[in-house]
């Protein structure tokens, strides 16, 4: 596949040192603005990326949402609004996004031109982690933190206020975990649900609970994103990885993929049952006939790699597409014509990005030295975070 575009966001200094020039330091390296998540526009012209500043004398950062032209040599980025995980629109028009501006997460969106004045979309009594919208920008997946054993999304929020309206301070845990890394449980889980976008563009109603019945985190905790659920090309279907492991949830690396209608009209399909070890990252080739995932091999061995698995969607037939690479790949991307798989990995001291041949598992390195922040697929053209 040839690449018509690399464009490269690289980390940017702050403003010009007040005291000249002296040498780098812990403060420089706090005040410098970090540039994350890029994503092109369905044309391939426009990038969208998230820019972390931080407020020094507050003690706080800001992350705010800008957009770039990449189809012209000097164009300046364009401040849109404050937020993070951009994300554009099925028509290139608008740009979506994640704010608290309203008071808790909640999913907005704003035209892609300098000066627009953002809108929410939701309004939900939860805040929303992460979303994904359908191909066709009609339907959104969003990941909430619920408790499994309610209802609805009334439910939860009831059941928040009621905590917080108790003088007691005292938490008692009856079981694993207590704490994820750098996250107190509170008995939620993050659970995935689909809405739908009415006339006016908002989202109204009771979303539809995809993972209902499973009492485990899509996505993970306390690092999972949304490259952990997917959409079928058609809209019709949505994959997504789970580990619903009981009380043998802390040493458990048992991560299966799981299938469920987009309306949740059934109960999700376990599709890896069989392998017992680490199964994630769910993506559909674009013909929606192939199920690339990454797969571990030994159970229980977080350390273990992720293989590349291919498996047909119609006979449940699997294979691994890089059974010869010795790298543990990433979350994947797809090239429109589904020839070639896209993911980043460590290799040599850097973070890089790889493409494997989809039919023959070829494994070549695109990009140069350093540590890929991320990265964007749109036709021809390749957007890289560096």
């Amino acid at each position: 596949m040839k690449h018509l575009l690399v464009a490269l966001l690289c980390l940017s200094a702050a403003p010009a040192f007040a005291d000249g020039p002296h040498p780098f330091d812990a403060h420089d390296l706090v005040m410098m603005d970090r540039v994350n998540d890029p994503q092109l526009s369905p044309d391939g012209k426009s990038a969208a990326f998230s820019v972390r500043e931080t407020d020094y004398a507050a003690n706080k950062a800001a992350t705010s949402i800008w957009m770039l032209d990449v189809s012209q040599a000097n164009a300046q980025p364009q401040k849109l609004a404050l937020g993070n995980s951009p994300r554009w629109s099925a028509d290139g028009k608008s740009i979506y996004f994640l704010s608290s501006k309203s008071g808790s997460s909640q999913l907005w969106r704003v035209a892609a031109a300098a000066g627009a004045a953002p809108e929410q979309l939701s309004d939900y009594p939860l805040e929303v982690n992460n979303y994904k919208l359908s191909p066709d920008g009609k339907r959104v997946l969003i990941s909430m933190d619920v408790f499994v054993d309610c209802a609805d999304l009334a439910c939860s929020k009831a059941k928040l206020d009621a905590r917080a309206a108790d003088k007691a301070s005292g938490k008692l845990y009856d079981h694993l975990f207590v704490r994820h890394w750098n996250v107190w449980m509170d008995g939620r889980r993050s659970q995935l649900f689909a809405a739908s976008f009415g006339a006016d563009g908002k989202l109204t109603g009771e979303p539809a609970w995809l993972s209902h019945g499973l009492d485990a985190d899509v996505p993970s905790k306390p690092e999972g994103d949304d490259s952990e659920y997917s959409w079928a090309p058609d809209g019709s279907s949505v994959y997504f990885d789970a580990r619903d492991a009981g009380a043998g949830e802390p040493w458990s690396t048992n991560f299966d993929i799981y299938s469920v209608p987009a309306d949740g009209s059934a109960k999700p399909t376990d599709l890896t049952a069989a392998n017992k070890a680490w199964d994630g990252s769910p993506l559909v080739s674009p013909d929606g006939k192939t199920l690339y995932y990454l797969a571990m091999k030994v159970p229980g061995f977080e350390a273990d790699h992720f293989g590349i698995m291919a498996r047909d969607i119609a006979t449940g037939t699997t294979h691994e597409v890089d059974p010869k690479w010795d790298h543990g790949a990433g979350s994947l991307q797809i090239s429109a014509d589904g020839a070639t798989l896209y993911t980043s990995t460590e290799d040599w001291g850097d973070r890089a990005l790889f493409t494997i041949d989809a039919a023959s598992g070829k494994v070549t390195r695109i990009s140069g030295h350093g540590t890929l922040a991320g990265y964007d697929l749109k036709g021809s053209q390749l957007l890289i975070a560096h």
